[in-house]
């Protein structure tokens, strides 16, 4: 089991959800968010319970005042490092358009000049090898 605790949230477009109904005064943008201060559980530590805590704590920095409470994090995970880095010899896509070939999606988490830098590249179309 792997835990980390990192500062998370939703972006600007989520802050109220459904508690909010047409017509009721809103709180200042950044001084309230439903999940100020709780705990968000992960499960699973691969490609997408990894990219979605990454993605999750910067939106919650760029959106919100820091005197709001971040909600903490905890990512579980079933498998342990040995047993990881005996299923090796398998490939994953992350797919966004046929053209970017997921590119997009590791440019949007801020993380794609790190992903190409330890990646073994093609000449397929921006494909690419980890």
């Amino acid at each position: 089991m792997t835990t980390s605790s990192h500062l998370l949230t939703f972006s600007q477009g989520s802050d109220y959800g459904p508690m909010i109904k047409k017509g009721d005064e809103l709180p200042p943008l950044g001084l309230h968010h439903h999940l100020a201060g709780k705990r968000i559980i992960v499960a699973g530590a691969g490609i997408a319970g990894l990219s979605f805590a990454v993605a999750f704590r910067r939106n919650w920095a760029a959106s919100f005042s820091p005197s709001l409470a971040p909600p903490s994090t905890v990512i579980y995970e079933r498998e342990s490092k040995e047993t990881t880095v005996a299923r090796t010899g398998y490939s994953m896509t992350i797919r966004s358009d046929g053209f970017s070939g997921g590119m997009q999606s590791t440019e949007k988490m801020g993380l794609l000049d790190k992903v190409v830098a330890a990646s073994a590249t093609g000449t397929q179309g921006g494909k690419f090898i980890i």
